[in-house]
């Protein structure tokens, strides 16, 4: 249940749930242990700037969307940033490493912030059915 009471989608509360335990897990990873993540950091933009401070970067973002979501925090804009960051994961990887496993596990992320972010709305807001019977039009 949103803050004001609202009632959300099921859907959307597990998706942006889940979606927020795995980006902090990842966060804390790439926080606690940069050195073990700079091999996904595609060759072009290791060239930009040194990877470390790349996959700390990372990390932050990822930290501070898993916080939002888990918070249930300005959801409709943080959930479509949660699917930009995964697509740029899924692009990255993909630019590295090609057809992987682990390529294909966070297509399946991409997903799932997809479903979040399509299922999100705004504390709440509602949908409302539209009128039977009568015209808009008199």
């Amino acid at each position: 249940m949103a803050a004001d009471g609202a009632r959300r989608p099921a859907a959307a509360v597990i998706a942006r749930v889940t979606t927020g335990v795995v980006l902090g897990c990842f966060g804390f990873w790439e926080l606690t242990d940069p050195a073990q993540w700079t091999g996904f950091v595609p060759g072009a933009v290791a060239a930009a700037a040194p990877p470390v401070s790349l996959v700390l970067a990372h990390g932050w973002v990822l930290f501070v969307l898993a916080a939002a979501a888990l918070i249930d925090f300005a959801v409709g804009i943080v959930s479509w940033i949660a699917v930009a960051v995964m697509a740029e994961v899924v692009i990255g990887l993909f630019v590295t490493s090609g057809l992987t496993d682990t390529l294909v596990r966070d297509v399946g992320l991409l997903a799932l912030a997809l479903v979040w972010a399509l299922e999100a709305r705004p504390a709440g807001a509602t949908v409302r059915p539209p009128r039977r019977g009568r015209s808009a039009v008199p």
